[in-house]
C-alpha cells in the first residue's frame, strides 16, 4: 500500500497537522563540525617551521627536503606532502612548534 503514505501527508498538510510529519518524515540532522577531518590538529601555517610560498597551499616544511650532492641547494618538501607521511610530521603535526 504505496499510495497509502503520500494520501496521509497530502492529509495532514491540508489540515496542518503537525503530530504527522515527524512520524512520516523523521527530521535530518544538519552537518557538524565533527564530521570535518583534521579540525583538531596544529596548522602548518602557524608552525615555526612553515616556509611561506606565494599560495599558503603550497608552502614548505624547512625541516624536511632533499639537498642536491651537485650544487648543495636545498629543495624543501611540501607541508602538505610532510603532514601526509606518518614518518614525517604526519596527520597529527608531531614537529610542530608554536611560531607566535
Amino acid at each position: 500500500m504505496l499510495w497509502t503514505i503520500p494520501f496521509v501527508a497530502l492529509v495532514c498538510f491540508v489540515h496542518r497537522a503537525n503530530i504527522c510529519f515527524p512520524t512520516l518524515f523523521p527530521e535530518v540532522e544538519p552537518l557538524r563540525a565533527s564530521y570535518i577531518e583534521n579540525l583538531d590538529v596544529p596548522l602548518c601555517i602557524d608552525c615555526e617551521h612553515f616556509i611561506m610560498d606565494d599560495r599558503a597551499d603550497l608552502g614548505r616544511c624547512s625541516i624536511y627536503g632533499k639537498r642536491n650532492p651537485v650544487t648543495g641547494k636545498i629543495t624543501h618538501s611540501y607541508a602538505e606532502l610532510v603532514r601526509q607521511n606518518e614518518t614525517e610530521c604526519g596527520p597529527k603535526g608531531k614537529n610542530f612548534i608554536q611560531s607566535w
